[in-house]
C-alpha cells in the first residue's frame, strides 16, 4: 500500500488531535478528505457536523515507521 504526502499529513493530524480514546474530531469541511485514507488505517464515524476518526493499529504502525 502506498500513501501520498497529503494522506500522511492527515494521519499525523489525526494522531496529534486524538482524545484519550484515540478519536479526533473532524470538521464538515475536512471530512471529505478522510475518504481518501486507506480503510485499514483509520476508523471513521460520520456525524451531522463532520465526524470522528481514529487510527487503527496498522495506522499507528505506518506513522511510527514514516
Amino acid at each position: 500500500m502506498k500513501i501520498n504526502s497529503g494522506q500522511l499529513h492527515l494521519l499525523r493530524l489525526i494522531e496529534k488531535d486524538a482524545d484519550g480514546e484515540g478519536w479526533a474530531k473532524v470538521s464538515k469541511n475536512v471530512w471529505p478528505l478522510t475518504s481518501s485514507l486507506p480503510k485499514d488505517l483509520v476508523v471513521l464515524r460520520e456525524t451531522a457536523d463532520g465526524g470522528f476518526v481514529r487510527l487503527t493499529e496498522e495506522g499507528e504502525v505506518v506513522l511510527k515507521w514514516s
